[in-house]
């Protein structure tokens, strides 16, 4: 299978399936992926969006970035769309972005972004939980940081590997320099300056997520009492083995 998806409108879409488990399963295949934002597909990218079975799309973007770019062409390919923001408003993130402190630990501001949207991250789990979500993509602009957030907890929950998820988060490196405008455009949104962003935003270096998942243990002793916390339960984190293991 290639994990890679070619699509004329958006660069970073790829398949989480195929990866392996501590207890030697796997990921299936062509059942969810994850990707940079789905507002501009062209009739050619929905015919392969159309050939996947695509059935649902989560967009975990702010409001400001949906109202300004427009969501998934839901009428012309008709799919469930939730809008579940990771954080509300872009004016958060470009204070976020212009206080961040330069000495700050790899991760931390990912741990800062989960912490601002628990209920968008815990919506988004139970829903690939379901058996009738699939096939499934989860997106926000760049497919970078709060996808990869998303990607790291759905994988880690499923018992992937720490190595396993850095390397899928760090495969976005391959495609960053189409990601450049994109990025440059989501800063001119915030209003933070693109050239004075933290280091934790340019590109997908692998410090990052693996400190962000490092942090997560910290405080709450593993990914699976942090899923706890967010007040999902055995039964919601068994039905994503259920739905996406083989």
């Amino acid at each position: 299978m290639d994990r890679h998806l070619v699509f004329e409108t958006c660069t970073n879409f790829r398949d989480l399936g195929g990866y392996e488990t501590a207890d030697g399963r796997h990921v299936r295949w062509r059942r969810l992926f994850r990707a940079d934002s789905l507002h501009r597909l062209s009739d050619t990218d929905l015919d392969q969006a159309r050939s996947l079975g695509l059935r649902t799309v989560i967009d975990l973007r702010a409001f400001g970035e949906l109202k300004r770019a427009g969501g998934y062409p839901v009428d012309r390919h008709e799919v469930t769309l939730h809008h579940l923001p990771m954080f509300a408003t872009l004016k958060w993130m470009g204070e976020v972005l212009d206080a961040w402190p330069d000495d700050a630990a790899p991760g931390q501001l990912y741990l800062v972004m989960a912490g601002e949207g628990p209920d968008s991250i815990a919506s988004a789990v139970r829903l690939l939980a379901k058996p009738d979500t699939y096939p499934a993509v989860f997106h926000c602009t760049a497919g970078k940081d709060r996808t990869g957030i998303l990607a790291a907890l759905v994988l880690s929950l499923l018992g992937v590997p720490d190595e396993t998820i850095v390397a899928d988060y760090v495969l976005t490196q391959q495609v960053i320099d189409n990601l450049r405008r994109t990025e440059a455009e989501v800063s001119t949104l915030t209003g933070a300056r693109y050239d004075m962003m933290p280091i934790d935003t340019q590109g997908a270096r692998p410090e990052v997520i693996r400190g962000f998942l490092d942090l997560l243990r910290l405080e709450h002793g593993s990914i699976e009492g942090y899923a706890r916390a967010l007040g999902l339960g055995n039964t919601t984190i068994t039905g994503l083995a259920t739905q996406l293991l083989d």
